[in-house]
């Protein structure tokens, strides 16, 4: 969630084709403080005997987490066979 609020109020800062990278660059940032936090949920969950509901409910940080680098990895492909 951090990642969209800090996508939206970060200022574009740059020139032509770069401006706003800096954008991009803190929604990673905050992408990848996201799916370490989600990674290490589920390690330290693992080691727990959790009910059925809660067990689904620890793996959803980090299945979300795998759709968005497989729809980024999707994105990157989609561009490289059919633009241009």
């Amino acid at each position: 969630m951090g990642s969209f609020i800090a996508f939206a109020l970060i200022e574009p800062t740059g020139s032509s084709f770069t401006r706003g990278m800096n954008r991009v660059g803190a929604f990673f940032g905050w992408q990848a403080a996201a799916i370490g936090l989600a990674v290490v949920l589920w390690w330290r969950a693992r080691q727990l005997t959790l009910s059925k509901g809660l067990w689904w409910m620890v793996r959803v940080p980090i299945a979300l987490a795998a759709l968005l680098i497989g729809a980024i990895l999707m994105l990157f492909g989609w561009a490289f066979l059919f633009a241009g």
